[in-house]
């Protein structure tokens, strides 16, 4: 009960590892990726608001273009997460 699957979500051995992967895990891969991702970008920044919501917009509009180039939505809102991830060392 308490085994994450998420890397399932990204891992080109996911199905050799964990055999035959259920459908609707399959058709939420880029969600669970991205959410993860926003998840310890967040934790990262702990209270710094104004990195979260840079971020949080860089993805939304990310997502925006991405949609209609047509884009990896997945690897991209990872991307567009990250961005900025190394700023809090760049500024010591």
């Amino acid at each position: 009960p308490k085994m994450d699957f998420g890397c399932a979500a990204y891992c080109q051995y996911a199905e050799q590892c964990l055999g035959e992967l259920p459908a609707e895990l399959l058709k939420n891969n880029d969600d669970l990726l991205k959410n993860r991702v926003a998840i310890e970008m967040k934790k990262y920044f702990e209270k710094d608001f104004k990195r979260i919501s840079h971020a949080t917009k860089v993805a939304r509009y990310a997502e925006q273009i991405g949609r209609e180039e047509g884009a990896h939505l997945g690897v991209l809102l990872c991307a567009a997460y990250l961005h900025d991830i190394g700023i809090k060392n760049a500024e010591k």
